[in-house]
């Protein structure tokens, strides 16, 4: 079978919501020659923080997804191919061969419901930087990524998610709620609503 559109092709997902389509294109272009970039906007043309980049070769596809999980602008991006982003199985098809047991364990990731493993933090102070946040919770157990709460300009609303690698960690992490400062700040410490780390307008007080 001939390449597809598809095949030249990966999902980028979890991006700042200022991020811009001419730096995502000089990034993503260390991995080989971009044909296009395709960035998904909302009704008023906002950016919704997903995008598409179209490469010219297998062998860039091959290095932008192993960016997949890598700090982006201050974001944890996801980086996979369309066909996979949302399965639950992926490694069918056009996923078999080369790498299957590597994509159906990033597919398996991807369809799995993190809520319980996921906390919400709020009231930090605005120079909260991702590294410190990490350093501090990895504490309470082993930290996946960590997403910083940002407007569609990019500013930091002093909130962010925090996923656990297993749900012991969240737990302990909710036990710290109240007690612990940064600063001279109690931060919140409360469990994720499903699906609320994806918006842009999630609110501290909350």
């Amino acid at each position: 079978a001939g390449t597809t559109s598809d095949d030249l092709t990966v999902f980028v997902g979890g991006l700042s919501y200022a991020t811009e389509e001419e730096d995502l294109r000089t990034s993503f272009g260390e991995c080989g020659e971009v044909q296009a970039v395709r960035m998904l906007r909302g009704p008023s043309g906002n950016f919704k923080g997903i995008a598409f980049v179209a490469y010219k070769t297998l062998k860039a596809v091959r290095k932008a997804l192993l960016r997949d999980g890598e700090e982006y602008n201050g974001w944890t991006i996801k980086v996979a191919k369309p066909q996979e982003r949302n399965s639950e199985g992926a490694g069918k098809g056009k996923g078999q061969g080369k790498g299957k047991d590597k994509g159906k364990d990033k597919g398996k990731d991807r369809g799995q419901d993190l809520t319980a493993q996921t906390v919400f933090v709020g009231s930090l102070p605005p120079d909260t930087k991702m590294e410190k946040l990490k350093e501090d919770f990895i504490e309470c157990g082993p930290v996946d990524c960590v997403r910083m709460v940002k407007d569609y300009d990019g500013h930091f609303k002093g909130a962010a998610f925090i996923v656990f690698k297993t749900a012991a960690g969240a737990k302990k992490a909710l036990e710290w709620n109240g007690s612990f400062f940064y600063g001279s700040r109690a931060i919140k410490i409360a469990p994720a609503r499903k699906g609320a780390e994806k918006s842009p307008k999630d609110d501290t007080e909350e």
